[in-house]
């Protein structure tokens, strides 16, 4: 197998990372898993993570004093709306038009960057943050702010120590193994149960944040984890949205090559960057398989 790295990176100075808010420990384990495989052109990534990560705990830990007994005899009532669909599908715009009804919310992007704290820090956090971040998204024209729409993965994959399909866009080089958590067939029951335990927490965590609302849930990746769902929810309700699928690819392409080189934490090979399209070709089959 080829294993040349590629020689030009983009995107190297971007503070755009997937993984931003994570606890201290948990990205640790993380990197750990992971052979502590940063290179040394993302070092600057890597200290900008951990020390945010070290503030992100110390607030965890006083949201946990405040709130975890309250979060543990919570019941979730009514129950979570589930949008599945493909990445570029127009999940994002169907989140913000269903969460915007009265009785309804989702999780913002407040919420899905710091999940273990936004219950504290959600009033005033996106204030003091608020030039922090850009208008608009990397890879597209859609809004962006701390209190427009997120999927849940960003905050899933950080509440299970990487149980995600998106950790392969940190380090690259085990991208296949990651391709497990697309939906978790062959992830093992402590995986499983873990990533339950966090769905259930988070979602928990929105509908105590206002006031007991509906949650719309939009994570591509739950297209294909319908039966985990119905384990935790056995009357939950789904809306697919689906695009041409050749636009659809076309688009997931594009975005790709933008959030691939934001999160990457070492120089991939120059075959993973060469084989974008067959990459999303797998995912997208594994996806509609399910």
């Amino acid at each position: 197998m080829n294993s040349a790295r590629v020689d030009h990176l983009q995107e190297r100075w971007s503070q755009d990372q997937l993984i931003t808010g994570i606890r201290l420990s948990k990205w640790l384990e993380i990197l750990g898993r992971n052979g502590w495989q940063v290179g040394p052109e993302y070092a600057h990534r890597a200290a900008w993570i951990t020390g945010l990560a070290t503030a992100s705990s110390a607030l965890a830990r006083v949201e946990d004093a405040r709130f975890a007994r309250q979060l543990a005899e919570m019941d979730i009532s009514p129950t979570p709306l589930f949008i599945l669909g493909h990445w570029r599908t127009g999940t994002t715009h169907l989140h913000n038009m269903l969460g915007r009804d009265p009785n309804h919310t989702f999780s913002t992007l407040w919420q899905v960057i710091f999940p273990d704290s936004f219950l504290t820090t959600g009033h005033l956090g996106p204030k003091l943050l608020r030039g922090m971040l850009p208008d608009k998204r990397s890879y597209d024209n859609v809004v962006q702010g701390w209190h427009e729409s997120a999927e849940d993965e960003i905050a899933l994959m950080k509440m299970t120590d990487g149980l995600s399909f998106y950790s392969a866009l940190m380090f690259p080089d085990r991208a296949p193994e990651y391709e497990r958590y697309i939906d978790f067939l062959e992830a093992t029951p402590e995986e499983r149960r873990k990533f339950k335990k966090a769905l259930e927490l988070f979602i928990k965590k929105i509908m105590l944040a206002t006031g007991g609302k509906r949650v719309v849930v939009k994570s591509c990746p739950h297209s294909a984890r319908i039966r985990m769902i119905l384990d935790l929810f056995p009357d939950a309700r789904f809306i697919h949205i689906h695009r041409h699928p050749a636009k659809a690819f076309r688009s997931m392409v594009h975005m790709r090559d933008k959030v691939d080189w934001e999160n990457f934490f070492h120089r991939p090979k120059q075959v993973f960057v060469d084989q974008r399209w067959d990459q999303v070709a797998t995912v997208g089959h594994r996806l509609y398989t399910r």
